[in-house]
Protein backbone atom coordinates (compact mmCIF):
# COMPACT_ATOMS: atom_id res chain seq x y z
CA UNK A 1 0.00 0.00 0.00
CA UNK A 2 1.33 3.10 -1.03
CA UNK A 3 0.92 6.47 1.23
CA UNK A 4 -1.41 7.84 -1.60
CA UNK A 5 -3.81 4.65 -1.13
CA UNK A 6 -3.48 4.97 2.88
CA UNK A 7 -4.51 8.70 3.14
CA UNK A 8 -7.32 8.05 0.62
CA UNK A 9 -8.27 5.06 2.79
CA UNK A 10 -7.93 7.15 5.89
CA UNK A 11 -9.85 10.03 4.71
CA UNK A 12 -13.15 10.72 5.96
CA UNK A 13 -16.08 10.05 3.39
CA UNK A 14 -17.05 12.92 1.82
CA UNK A 15 -20.28 14.48 3.13
CA UNK A 16 -23.61 14.17 1.13
CA UNK A 17 -24.51 16.88 -1.94
CA UNK A 18 -27.06 19.60 -0.27
CA UNK A 19 -29.15 20.96 -2.71
CA UNK A 20 -29.57 24.61 -2.72
CA UNK A 21 -32.36 26.24 -4.79
CA UNK A 22 -31.07 30.16 -6.38
CA UNK A 23 -33.99 32.86 -6.70
CA UNK A 24 -33.66 32.40 -10.17
CA UNK A 25 -33.95 28.83 -10.56
CA UNK A 26 -37.37 29.75 -9.50
CA UNK A 27 -39.91 29.01 -12.17
CA UNK A 28 -43.85 28.99 -12.21
CA UNK A 29 -43.73 25.31 -11.26
CA UNK A 30 -41.77 25.64 -7.86
CA UNK A 31 -44.29 27.22 -5.81
CA UNK A 32 -43.10 25.23 -3.33
CA UNK A 33 -40.04 26.33 -2.83
CA UNK A 34 -41.22 29.55 -3.17
CA UNK A 35 -43.35 28.86 -0.27
CA UNK A 36 -40.45 27.92 2.20
CA UNK A 37 -38.43 31.01 0.96
CA UNK A 38 -41.14 33.71 1.79
CA UNK A 39 -42.03 31.70 4.95
CA UNK A 40 -38.49 31.47 6.08
CA UNK A 41 -37.66 35.23 5.51
CA UNK A 42 -40.86 36.97 6.54
CA UNK A 43 -40.70 34.08 10.03
CA UNK A 44 -36.74 35.46 10.13
CA UNK A 45 -37.79 39.12 10.23
CA UNK A 46 -41.04 38.30 12.70
CA UNK A 47 -39.12 36.29 15.08
CA UNK A 48 -36.47 39.30 14.90
CA UNK A 49 -39.00 42.33 15.74
CA UNK A 50 -40.06 39.89 18.57
CA UNK A 51 -36.71 39.35 19.79
CA UNK A 52 -36.05 43.35 19.99
CA UNK A 53 -39.23 43.54 21.52
CA UNK A 54 -38.41 41.13 24.12
CA UNK A 55 -35.05 42.40 24.96
CA UNK A 56 -37.01 46.30 25.51
CA UNK A 57 -39.54 44.79 27.55
CA UNK A 58 -36.80 43.42 29.71
CA UNK A 59 -34.88 46.62 29.63
CA UNK A 60 -38.01 48.49 31.05
CA UNK A 61 -38.25 45.47 33.50
CA UNK A 62 -42.02 44.25 32.42
CA UNK A 63 -41.24 40.86 32.57
CA UNK A 64 -44.94 39.63 32.15
CA UNK A 65 -44.88 41.53 28.72
CA UNK A 66 -41.73 39.59 28.02
CA UNK A 67 -42.77 36.15 28.37
CA UNK A 68 -45.88 37.32 26.17
CA UNK A 69 -43.86 38.03 23.83
CA UNK A 70 -41.60 35.32 24.26
CA UNK A 71 -44.92 32.68 23.42
CA UNK A 72 -46.42 34.56 20.68
CA UNK A 73 -42.35 34.02 18.82
CA UNK A 74 -42.80 30.76 19.78
CA UNK A 75 -45.79 30.37 18.21
CA UNK A 76 -45.17 32.25 15.14
CA UNK A 77 -41.57 30.00 14.97
CA UNK A 78 -44.12 27.02 15.12
CA UNK A 79 -46.51 28.54 12.06
CA UNK A 80 -43.87 29.42 10.09
CA UNK A 81 -41.27 26.71 10.60
CA UNK A 82 -43.74 24.07 10.17
CA UNK A 83 -46.33 25.18 8.81
CA UNK A 84 -47.93 21.38 7.33
CA UNK A 85 -47.90 20.61 11.09
CA UNK A 86 -49.17 23.83 12.56
CA UNK A 87 -51.80 23.51 9.78
CA UNK A 88 -52.98 20.09 10.90
CA UNK A 89 -52.94 20.59 14.58
CA UNK A 90 -55.25 23.77 14.23
CA UNK A 91 -57.91 21.45 11.81
CA UNK A 92 -58.30 19.18 14.68
CA UNK A 93 -58.91 21.54 17.34
CA UNK A 94 -61.20 23.12 14.77
CA UNK A 95 -62.82 19.81 13.94
CA UNK A 96 -62.93 19.33 18.15
CA UNK A 97 -64.86 22.96 18.41
CA UNK A 98 -67.43 21.94 15.70
CA UNK A 99 -68.01 18.23 16.97
CA UNK A 100 -68.47 19.46 20.41
CA UNK A 101 -65.89 16.56 21.63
Amino acid sequence: MTLVESVQSAAPPMPAQHSVTYLADITANSGTALKGIVLGIVGTALIILIVVKVFAAFAEEKYARMITLFLAGCVVAWLVYFPDTAITVMKNIGTSIGSGT
